[in-house]
């Protein structure tokens, strides 16, 4: 059994959000066989959907949302108020901007992008930089990384990856330090959320090339780092998708994508 795909809507608006989040289930594979997820201690369907459906939200990142379901990521990810939130490789902000709103006053988002997009890429980060410069994301800081083996916050509940461990393969020289270090930041029971491109190949060759991910490989590496994997999420899979295509080509935004959900140890 898998985490329930949804259908994709334009429009995010509360009652259609809740009622279609509803119907999700949550199924964890374990080493030892597949078992129910536990449920969270509190709704978080109405918190999530008043997030996703702020109209603070710039418009930019609102036309995202059809392509990137971030209410059923952010409920998979089990992210509450409160929360100390880690958005590893926030480049401009989108999900930075949703989880600011999701964890609220009492709660703080760390967007980490790396010193290397930043120098290269500045244009990538601007949306972020302009949000807490414009004070909309009081509870958020951004923080540049040598890499991200070093220097990560700490204490954290949630750590989300969207998109970049496919890019460890390249911009990291060792990513058994990486896994190390984001296993220490978290808190004992934190969680750690990994979403990529999938790929046809069997090791990491399409990773620099078309940038997309492995899953089988990218699950392997975490374990190793003493975490342990707790469920998997198909809402944002394309079994139309080739997995041959670069992902900024005309598949962008249609990319068989997995979501992988793993565990520090309590």
């Amino acid at each position: 059994m898998r985490y329930t795909q949804l259908p994709g809507s334009s429009s995010l608006r509360p009652a259609l959000l809740s009622s279609a989040l509803a119907t999700v289930l949550v199924i964890a594979g374990c080493s030892g066989g597949t078992k129910q997820s536990q449920e969270p201690e509190i709704d978080l369907l109405p918190l999530v959907s008043a997030a996703v459906n702020d109209n603070t939200r710039p418009e930019n990142q609102l036309a995202r949302d059809e392509a990137r379901k971030p209410a059923e990521v952010l409920v998979f990810s089990e992210i509450k108020p409160g929360d100390r939130v880690m958005d590893i490789a926030a480049g401009g902000g989108y999900y930075t901007q949703i989880i600011s709103r999701l964890v609220g006053e009492k709660g703080k988002v760390f967007a980490v992008n790396p010193s290397l997009v930043a120098e290269k890429y500045p244009q990538a980060i601007a949306p972020l930089e302009a949000a807490l410069e414009a004070g909309e994301m009081p509870n958020a800081v951004h923080q540049l990384v040598p890499s991200f083996s070093q220097d990560l916050p700490q204490n954290i509940d949630v750590a989300i990856n969207v998109l970049f461990y496919h890019d460890f393969i390249w911009a990291e020289k060792d990513r058994e330090a990486v896994n190390s270090a984001l296993f220490d930041a978290l808190k004992p029971g934190g969680i750690y959320l990994v979403i990529d491109h999938a790929s046809a190949e069997q090791g990491w060759q399409a990773a620099e090339t078309l940038h997309r991910g492995n899953e089988q490989l990218t699950k392997q590496e975490i374990l190793a780092a003493g975490f342990e994997f707790i469920a998997f999420s198909d809402v944002l899979r394309h079994p139309e998708d080739p997995l041959t295509e670069n992902v900024f080509s005309e598949i962008r935004g249609k990319t068989d994508r997995f979501i992988l959900k793993f565990k520090k140890p309590e």
